[in-house]
């Protein structure tokens, strides 16, 4: 150890941290194996920290703790051990994945090892992580060049009272969509970082603090670029801390739909409307407030937001718009121009200080008259919103000696795009019909060629911005060149067809996928379009087009189920069907119906569900399609048997059983192999005598097909299965063993909804093994995010009693204030509880 110590650098160094997810699950799955797959992933690491100048200080079973001299050397050290055990290949159930935390700080020894704050923070920002993931602090942030990160906002390390801004390092290659950091936040918030101060607002500021303490609804007016959006944001940084339940921001740019208020609103805040009291009653629970932006486009949705406030009575709203929403309790505080008279004015002052943040050596002296006229022809309005108020005829000048370019920004943009080739000027175009921004691939699809070289020099030309997203790059138009844009676009133009077919495409390429272990990879791709798909949709709609309606929602209804909106999933299909005036028996109706009976059967309304799955069962078997036969015939099978196991009759469950099975050895389907093997075994225990639990080991023959097929979410599916059957028959160790596996399945596909079934019937087994408090308090929490999700567990198959049940049974009336607890933990922080409790 003293060797060791003499050669630690010491000063300033970055601390690198890491550890195995699910280690203890690793060793339950491959316990013949574990200790070589550790020591496999043990060299991986080792080779690259010698490889990029890391020194290891010492490792503790499978996690590492090392030091750089250098943060860039870290980064890519790590960057290069995420690739690398990436591309490893691992047996079946032996896959490693480890969650690497980096710091920057100051290196000091002392008892034979590093010793300061530093190091702990370091290792608590890698404890916040996922496997799969680099998380790092601010200071590593600030003193890396060449690698790109993801902002995760402020963030309570355990132990730690200062709170750290965290940031997620972009590995090449590899996904960028995790689930939220394990850390309490300083306040559950989705506020855009603010990268400058607020000029010129002291008083408004103060004002709209005191408003928002005393009303629940306060509405910002004033013309567009005013301002409005950077004051409401700025103030309710300021507010944040009041709020416990957090503030959250509702960006309603993309949105031109009055119907889709709350499912934006859904999104933003991370709730789903459960039960009959919908999006209210989820937003009941608690202090929380609102930032709506750009509300006059909705209007016509203001009745829906005065019900929303009328029944969540805790909540609290601060709108931006330039008309006044005219609904009961509304406060107006009107925005007006910054004061631009002098040398010392706020407009000229916030002109000073962006115009040297582009030149650090702008001489206001010597341009003090040029500025002072320019922001005069602009009545004060704030530069940055000058562009959205592009085409108003509000940023105009009568001066006669002004060129005909300088008077309005309608003119400078059009000067500038008249500046562009003629390939330039319709790439402009083609971007124009995107919403939310494009991949390059997407761009090249719509545009018909390759749109690269153009690109960079409307990027260049700040016509264009990039930003990098979860799954990579994208494009985007500054909304004044979008306004500009799509005033140019002929009519008849190719782009907007070529938009539609392209996201209809993807939409059902989705469809197996979204069902398979690349699932994360494509919600994220999905998550990115989501305004174009809307669009899409939108358009689909506009031309009466319900077949090609049916097959996007076909395609990507597990999407909206992954991502908890099932209700804006029932909205698009009650529009398709509504638009379907031949109710043709189409392929594309057919999967349309399919994604109608799932929505019914994830809210477990079998007799709906079981009506749409009939009928189109009925379109696929006057086809030759034999992959939609299977489906349909799979999804008849399961709503048959669920609801033979919760005591409804909807069809025979035999019948549907010998049809799945016969069909899919003649093709060799193991999915549906899968499917038979799994109702075969769950309605023979549905059907048997005094409902007695069978033995679990019955269903292990449906997890094989599952794993060969690269369906995890089946699996997770079928372990969870298997823990409430060790539950029926008060196995709780082997319950708490299956539910654990079936969580980390379900974790690995993202699937939101079965890691809140897997821990619920994970917590159900920590209350019978002795730590009822706890098991209450993670059983609540999963409920919690089951209904956040807008769906419902599946009923046993053989009957138990609820989590709730047991711990009133085991703590009497303490078990309900102990669950009232649980609903605010949150599903990812409960998963850690839990994992923890059983290590």
């Amino acid at each position: 150890m003293e060797q060791q110590d003499r050669q630690l650098p010491t000063g300033a160094v970055t601390f690198f941290f890491s550890d195995v997810q699910d280690s203890t699950g690793l060793l339950q799955r491959r316990a013949s194996d574990f200790k070589g797959l550790i020591e496999r992933h043990g060299a991986i690491i080792r080779r690259c920290l010698v490889a990029h100048r890391g020194v290891e200080v010492r490792t503790e079973g499978d996690s590492f703790f090392a030091v750089f001299t250098s943060p860039t050397d870290a980064l890519a050290a790590a960057a290069e051990i995420q690739q690398r055990l990436a591309v490893e290949t691992w047996p079946e159930g032996g896959i490693v994945k480890v969650r690497i935390g980096l710091h920057a700080g100051v290196g000091e020894l002392g008892f034979g090892d590093y010793v300061g704050l530093d190091v702990h923070r370091a290792a608590r920002i890698s404890d916040a992580g996922h496997g799969g993931q680099v998380v790092v602090s601010e200071a590593v942030r600030a003193m890396a060049s060449g690698s790109s990160f993801i902002d995760l906002g402020e963030h309570v390390l355990r132990g730690i009272e200062q709170p750290e801004r965290l940031y997620q390092l972009e590995v090449p290659g590899l996904p960028q969509t995790f689930p939220p950091l394990r850390t309490a936040t300083v306040r559950p918030n989705n506020l855009p970082t603010l990268s400058s101060h607020i000029i010129g607002r002291e008083d408004e500021r103060a004002s709209l603090q005191r408003l928002i303490a005393d009303n629940r609804l306060v509405t910002l007016t004033g013309p567009g670029g005013i301002g409005k959006t950077r004051l409401a944001l700025e103030v309710a940084n300021d507010v944040l801390s009041r709020f416990e339940l957090g503030v959250f921001f509702v960006d309603l740019t993309p949105i031109d739909d009055p119907e889709l208020l709350l499912t934006a609103i859904t999104t933003a805040v991370g709730v789903e409307p459960a039960g009959q009291g919908g999006l209210a009653e989820a937003l009941s629970d608690g202090p929380r407030l609102l930032v709506l932006d750009n509300f006059e486009q909705l209007a016509e949705a203001a009745p829906r937001l005065a019900s929303l406030m009328t029944a969540a009575a805790p909540l609290k709203v601060v709108a931006t718009s330039q008309v006044p929403l005219r609904i009961a309790g509304e406060r107006l505080m009107r925005i007006d121009p910054l004061g631009a008279s002098h040398e010392g004015a706020p407009a000229v002052e916030l002109f000073l200080e962006r115009a040297r943040q582009a030149d650090p050596a702008f001489d206001l002296d010597a341009h003090l008259d040029d500025v002072l006229r320019l922001i005069e022809v602009l009545d004060g309005v704030p530069l940055a919103g000058i562009l959205e108020r592009l085409g108003t005829g509000v940023l105009k000048t009568t001066r006669a000696d002004s060129p005909e370019r300088h008077r309005s920004i309608a003119a400078a943009v059009e000067w500038s795009y008249d500046l562009l080739t003629s390939d330039q000027q319709d790439l402009l175009q083609a971007l124009s019909v995107f919403r939310g921004g494009a991949t390059l691939d997407a761009v090249a699809q719509v545009a018909g060629r390759d749109p690269l070289d153009d690109l960079g020099e409307l990027v260049d030309r700040s016509l264009v911005e990039t930003s990098t997203s979860k799954v990579g790059k994208r494009f985007d138009m500054l909304t004044s060149v979008h306004l500009y844009t799509t005033a140019q676009l002929p009519h008849g133009a190719p782009y907007v067809d070529r938009h539609t077919d392209h996201f209809a495409s993807l939409a059902v390429d989705a469809r197996a996928p979204l069902d398979e272990d690349v699932a994360p990879r494509w919600l994220a791709r999905l998550e990115d379009d989501i305004d174009n798909l809307r669009t899409t949709l939108d358009r689909l709609l506009e031309a009466g087009d319900a077949k090609r309606g049916y097959a996007v929602l076909g395609g990507i209804w597990r999407f909206f189920h992954l991502t908890g909106r099932l209700d804006e999933l029932e909205l698009w299909l009650e529009r398709v069907f509504s638009a379907d005036v031949s109710g043709s028996s189409t392929a594309e109706r057919a999967r349309g119906l399919m994604a109608r009976a799932a929505l019914h059967y994830w809210r477990n309304d079998w007799q709906r569900s079981a009506d749409d799955y009939e009928a189109a069962l009925a379109i696929a078997e006057g086809g030759d399609d034999p992959g939609l036969l299977l489906d349909a015939l799979g999804g008849v099978l399961a709503t048959r048997a669920n609801a033979f196991a919760s005591g409804i009759d909807v069809g025979d469950v035999q019948e549907a059983l010998s049809r799945v099975r016969a069909m899919a050895e003649e093709h060799g389907d193991l999915i549906h192999q899968g499917y038979a093997d799994f109702y075969d075994a769950i309605t023979a225990a549905a059907a048997a005598p005094g409902l007695q639990a069978p033995d679990p080991d019955v269903l292990d023959r449906a997890v094989e097909p599952f794993r060969r097929a690269g369906r995890r979410m089946n699996v997770s599916h079928v372990r969870t299965a298997q823990a409430e059957i060790h539950i029926a028959r008060d196995e709780y160790a082997a319950a708490q063993l299956a539910a654990l596996d079936g969580l980390a399945n379900a974790e690995e596909t993202g699937d939101i909804f079965t890691m809140s079934w897997a821990l619920y019937r994970l917590a159900t087994a920590i209350i019978e093994l002795g730590e009822p408090e706890l098991g209450t308090r993670i059983a609540s929490a999963a409920n919690a995010a089951r209904e956040r999700s807008g769906s419902r567990f599946p009923p046993p198959f053989v009957p138990i009693d609820g989590a709730l049940e047991r711990a009133r049974a085991a703590l009497g009336d303490g078990a309900d204030e102990l669950w009232s607890e649980g609903s605010e933990i949150g599903l990812f922080a409960a998963m850690a509880m839990a994992r923890a409790a059983t290590a």
